[in-house]
């Protein structure tokens, strides 16, 4: 269960933080200050991931081909993101600034859904084991987003945002990993 746990609260850490932090350099440049791509990227992930929490009560992920399938259109929105952001930003470079905001928002939103189902999710797979890890979790999950945070952008500064928006990508899909161990558990 620890081991287990600890690689998931790492992985959304990390995830979350690699697409956070690539959005976030992506769309001040699109937006045309950093400090507009800040606001909006922390607006729209903070409500989006608030609304997937909600959401996972309504769906939860509580079997394993629901947390594949989760896997994967997280992981597939951040390597579609990669590869469509380039054309979305050229054909709207010329836009004024509340259309930019508007787009940007709607980038944003269904990553920050996809991405809120993690965190209420992995908590309530490893608490029906036990409980005792749940602060290890929060801390690891605190941890590596701190860390996550910086090797994003030096990511982004070596190998390019789109780069490391496909490596979030990866880090959702390597979430099979302590899916399938925590389910091994129950079986």
């Amino acid at each position: 269960l620890v081991m287990s746990g600890t690689l998931y609260f790492m992985l959304i850490g990390l995830g979350f933080m690699f697409m956070e932090i690539s959005l976030l350099q992506a769309l001040g440049v699109f937006l045309g200050h950093p400090i507009y791509g800040l606001s909006v990227t922390l607006f729209s992930l903070i409500i989006s991931a608030g609304i997937g929490s909600l959401i996972s009560e309504k769906f939860p992920l509580k079997t394993l081909p629901r947390q594949v399938i989760w896997c994967g259109l997280t992981c597939g929105y951040g390597i579609l993101m990669a590869f469509s952001l380039k054309d979305i930003f050229h054909d709207f470079a010329e836009v004024d600034i509340v259309t930019r905001v508007l787009i940007s928002v709607a980038i944003m939103s269904p990553a920050g859904i996809l991405m809120g189902f993690g965190f209420p999710s992995g908590l309530k797979l490893t608490e029906q084991y036990d409980t005792r890890a749940t602060a290890w979790f929060w801390g690891i999950n605190g941890a590596a987003g701190v860390l996550g945070s910086s090797i994003a952008i030096a990511c982004n500064i070596e190998f390019g945002i789109d780069s490391t928006l496909i490596i979030a990508g990866i880090c959702y899909a390597l979430l099979i990993i302590p899916f399938i161990a925590l389910h091994k558990k129950t079986g």
